[in-house]
């Protein structure tokens, strides 16, 4: 195998025409694994960040919701702290993680991300969320459900006033839909 030849030519001698046959196997290869990775993530599935700090009720509530709806969702309960962290996973989920980089390395992983709209935030959660967490969120290249709460001092105009259940219904609907 020749150094820095990744695409199983392991003769000493291999030909050029079999590297090239090698080589367009290989993208072949990725080439179906990522259609068929994308018909059953619309059939079966997502992978779904759910993000929340301070005691991550709201997380809960959506992590309880989401899994009750689409039962196929895999969840990731990510907190600022371990105590959302925690009280997000008894909402049904066995994948959790905790701090900064938790944050970062999730949102470039997930299909989707649902939390409370102070996690696009800088310093919301009484401090909880840090540039770098909010830039990771704000910065994901998947859709990302916000849920609309009052103690961020963030208003956003044209939002009814509605119960916190109704907008995580909501937000489990424009998931669904997403799924479709």
């Amino acid at each position: 195998m020749h150094v820095g030849d990744s695409f199983g030519c392991e003769e000493r001698n291999c030909t050029p025409e079999k590297r090239r046959y090698e080589k367009n196997f290989a993208y072949l290869r990725s080439f179906v694994y990522n259609v068929i990775y994308s018909v059953l993530w619309r059939k079966y599935g997502m992978k779904i960040m759910v993000m929340d700090g301070q005691g991550g009720g709201v997380g809960r509530l959506l992590v309880e919701t989401i899994l009750a709806e689409i039962p196929a969702a895999e969840i990731v309960a990510v907190g600022t702290n371990a105590t959302a962290t925690a009280n997000m996973m008894k909402g049904g989920t066995a994948l959790g993680a905790t701090g900064e980089n938790a944050v970062v390395y999730n949102s470039a992983h997930v299909d989707a991300i649902c939390g409370p709209m102070g996690i696009l935030m800088a310093n919301a959660m009484l401090g909880e969320i840090s540039p770098k967490m909010a830039g990771a969120i704000s910065g994901a290249e998947v859709p990302v459900f916000l849920i609309p709460m009052g103690k961020c001092n963030a208003k956003v105009a044209g939002v009814v006033e509605k119960k916190l259940a109704d907008y995580v219904k909501e937000v489990v609907g424009s998931l669904e839909k997403l799924r479709k």
